[in-house]
């Protein structure tokens, strides 16, 4: 995951960048898009997981951080996201619509989803403050990881200064 991190910012913006458009682009077969679909999703979610499993070793022992949470969610939410891909391809529809008890589960998605980039932040938050920060503090830093090929122009430098900075413990 370090290797993964240490690519430079260009290669991770234009491989971001390329995925994203492709993401939006109705062109080609379905099953083109279903695979385009599935690498932008798997690459939007790969670049929190490597940030959270790289850093939370390089934080101080005494900072208790809960990664096994922040696993079960980022794999929560990756399953979820493409398993409705594959549903709008087997099904050819872009919209989907849940109710009951279905919709308790869609909630806790939606707080997985949220978690498998805050967690991150809150990591680089901590590693640049030298100190344990809350959730609420590293608000900024979670809104940038979410836009896939801005995140990378604005968060990668301050991974890169987070690697360098951190120990390993």
């Amino acid at each position: 995951m370090e290797r993964f991190l240490k690519l430079p910012r260009a290669f991770h913006f234009i491989v971001g960048s390329m995925l994203a458009i492709a993401f939006c682009i109705r062109v080609g077969s379905n099953v083109y898009l279903l695979l385009v679909r599935c690498a932008f999703i798997a690459y939007w979610l790969i670049y929190p997981y490597a940030i959270a499993a790289t850093l939370s070793l390089r934080i101080s022992k005494r900072i208790d951080l809960n990664l096994t949470l922040f696993s079960i969610n980022w794999i929560a939410t990756f399953i979820c996201f493409t398993l409705v891909q594959v549903a709008s391809f087997i099904y050819e529809k872009d919209e989907f619509q849940v109710h009951g008890p279905l919709a308790l589960l869609g909630f806790y998605l939606i707080y997985a989803f949220i978690f498998s980039f805050l967690f991150p932040a809150k990591i680089i938050k901590t590693i640049e403050r030298g100190t344990e920060v809350r959730y609420g503090e590293a608000l900024g830093a979670f809104l940038l990881l979410i836009f896939m090929p801005i995140n990378v122009l604005t968060m990668h430098k301050r991974v890169l200064e987070a690697l360098k900075k951190s120990v390993i413990r």
